[in-house]
């Protein structure tokens, strides 16, 4: 009896146990359901009513199929694809071309994620994609009516011209965007075709990193780099924009307005990462300073072809990497010091001067906190002979001036006596 007692309750606690199981991986699997459907009811809102927010609705997609697998980002597709086709069926284009950059750009980044393939790679592929979405659904119906690709987007100027002119108000800006769309609008849509594939890549890295989901690293804003083969690549492209206006070719602006939307938002990222680390290399933690913060946004928002130039100047001169090595290699220094107990930081910047002491740890002894540091020497103890020699000069000392001032009372006295 006592036997089959224990027999039970070992039967007991294992089924506990086991229904503790079940239930964690009941939760997460109502978890997982929640965020597929989550993000398929995002893409929808976005192809309706909102398109920006299909760029997280594209990103938490691709997570979900690198994180919880091809199963759950199915149902975030499907969810996703039948909403946009009920909401959409009017306009058959919008419809299609939401619906691919959606199934395209998930389908990419959960791949890409999972195959841990560059991020620069990723973010060009999620680019092309809308850049593809944004062309067909802009383009495509005036090309059809034998018109120009921006036909139909100057009509709408035109529109908002006229509603701007019964509502009594200043159309001037607005006439000027109307010349000048023909000009920029292969250049406009190649910039927020980049924008769109760096804030997707982007998000789906972070949404990864929030879920402890396996991928590869990412290198910190102020470390990104643009391609050194630019620095060939863009005096050959100018040089043939130079020589279209020579020769007066008549798309020469649209070329060059054109080369302009596809590498303005490159420079103008690497000149923020360049603004951001000059003003925090020197801060704990590498952190920005609120005053950079807000002098950064205000040259954003006046002068972005100031960070633009900034980048251009990094790209040729490459200061800000230069920067980095001479503060990885001193930190590395005093990591180095620090782990092998040195109280001497020398390091070798590699400018032919070979290594040379740029740190020295000292202690003084008056300051009892220092006995907690594990960095340097400890101090040496006092030597207990050296101590009761200074005790017996001490004591000498006090003897010689006791028998002198002995030897100058006695003067004293024999002085009055005579």
């Amino acid at each position: 009896p006592a036997l089959s007692l224990r027999r039970h309750r070992c039967i007991a606690s294992i089924s506990k146990k086991e229904l503790v199981v079940l239930d964690k991986s009941n939760s997460n699997i109502f978890k997982k359901m929640l965020l597929a459907l989550a993000a398929g009811v995002l893409s929808v809102l976005g192809g309706a009513f909102m398109p920006p927010l299909l760029i997280p609705a594209a990103a938490a997609i691709g997570f979900i199929g690198n994180a919880y697998g091809t199963l759950y980002c199915g149902i975030a597709l499907a969810v996703s694809m039948g909403g946009i086709a009920a909401l959409l069926s009017s306009n058959v284009l919008t419809m299609l071309c939401i619906a691919g950059f959606v199934l395209l750009s998930s389908v990419t980044l959960g791949i890409g994620l999972r195959k841990r393939l560059p991020y620069r790679l990723l973010a060009v592929l999620v680019a092309f994609f809308a850049l593809a979405a944004l062309y067909l659904d802009t383009a495509l119906p005036s090309l059809l009516a034998g018109k120009e690709p921006f036909a139909g987007i100057v009509e709408l100027f035109y529109q908002l011209e006229d509603a701007y002119k019964q509502a009594g108000l200043d159309i001037s800006s607005l006439q000027l965007s109307t010349e000048v769309l023909p000009e920029v609008f292969y250049g406009v849509l190649i910039a927020l075709a980049e924008g769109v594939g760096f804030l997707t890549v982007v998000l789906a890295k972070w949404f990864s990193t929030k879920a402890k989901a396996d991928v590869r690293p990412m290198a910190p804003f102020v470390r990104w780099q643009l391609p050194s083969s630019l620095r060939i690549g863009m005096p050959m492209i100018a040089a043939a924009i130079i020589l279209m206006f020579i020769l007066n070719y008549g798309g020469a602006e649209t070329v060059m307005n054109t080369a302009f939307g596809l590498f303005m938002p490159l420079f103008a990222a690497t000149g923020i990462a360049s603004f951001i680390y000059i003003f925090s290399r020197n801060r704990p933690n590498q952190s920005v300073s609120p005053f950079a913060v807000v002098l950064m946004i205000f040259v954003i928002c006046f002068s972005p072809f100031l960070l633009a130039g900034f980048g251009l100047v990094e790209l040729y001169t490459g200061f800000r990497l230069k920067m980095m090595r001479v503060d990885d290699k001193i930190r590395a220094a005093f990591e180095k010091a620090e782990r092998e107990g040195s109280s001497v930081v020398s390091v070798d910047l590699d400018d032919g001067q070979g290594p040379r002491i740029i740190a020295v740890r000292k202690k003084r002894e008056d300051d009892p906190a220092n006995d907690d540091f594990a960095f340097g020497e400890p101090n040496p103890p006092k030597d207990s002979g050296s101590s009761d020699k200074s005790d017996n000069d001490d004591m000498s000392k006090h003897g010689n001036s006791d028998s002198d001032k002995n030897a100058s009372s006695d003067s004293d006295s024999n002085e009055t006596k005579q």
